[in-house]
């Protein structure tokens, strides 16, 4: 039996290999001619296009698909993008209010919070007005006023943000009429307004809190005295803002 096998690149250098396979029952050795053949550019391109066209295809296996423990991996092993405008509770002033008020407070606070949420619309629109995340804001007037519109203590400071003379003059100066300080629309516009400027006055919401609480110029004395405008190394000793932001944490959640 004779069995002829051609190879393009062969037939391309006009030589064409035929093997000579043995018979199973043959002994005898096997044996390789070499003929020379002509093949016209016709035939050559006949038989390329044969060989392109009957070319094994690729097969495509099936992806094998990841285990719940190597998806659970590929996860933990991508680190978290910071995001700058998310806030850092894990200071220890702000973990020892945050466990007083969801422990032995919690009743007083969450009273607070849901008196104060019934002018949650006010609030939300002051907020975004003037920049102000409405947790914030929300948090600093449960605290201030516990959500009563008529607050007023020995100081003076009257309404839901406990504004007083002092601040209605300021106010007055920065084109803010907030003479009628029980009236929940007013006061919580012009607390939201007094907030950001003082915000925008110290470079942060944690010194614009503590500068509504102390007044401006305490919060110039200190950060001028300690060289420093970091609020939490100046004002180690402040309750204020810890407080609001253990709120704001109780409403973020």
């Amino acid at each position: 039996m004779r069995e002829y096998i051609a190879y393009p690149l062969a037939l391309a250098l006009g030589i064409l290999a035929v093997n000579q396979l043995p018979n199973p029952e043959d002994d005898e050795p096997r044996s390789t001619e070499v003929i020379s053949v002509t093949v016209s550019p016709e035939e050559l391109n006949s038989l390329e296009n044969h060989f392109q066209e009957n070319r094994p295809q690729a097969v495509l296996l099936p992806k094998r698909v990841p285990s719940a423990y190597e998806l659970e991996q590929l996860t933990a092993a991508v680190p978290e993008e910071p995001n700058p405008d998310k806030y850092d509770y894990s200071h220890p002033r702000i973990v020892h209010f945050y466990n007083l008020y969801i422990g032995e407070r919690s009743r007083d606070i969450q009273t607070r919070i849901e008196r104060t949420e019934e002018y949650a619309p006010l609030i939300r629109a002051a907020a975004e007005n003037n920049d102000i995340p409405y947790e914030t804001l929300l948090a600093q007037i449960a605290l201030e006023s516990g959500g009563d519109p008529n607050a007023c203590n020995d100081a003076g400071d009257t309404g839901l943000t406990q504004i007083n003379d002092i601040t209605v003059e300021e106010l007055e100066r920065l084109g803010y009429d907030c003479t009628d300080r029980t009236d929940p629309r007013t006061s919580i516009e012009c607390g939201a307004f007094y907030l950001s400027y003082l915000k925008e006055r110290f470079g942060s919401l944690d010194l614009g809190l503590v500068a509504y609480n102390r007044g401006q110029g305490n919060v110039s004395r200190r950060i001028s005295r300690e060289g420093s405008n970091d609020f939490w190394e100046i004002y180690p000793e402040d309750d204020y803002v810890p407080r609001i932001r253990a709120v704001e944490q109780i409403l973020n959640q």
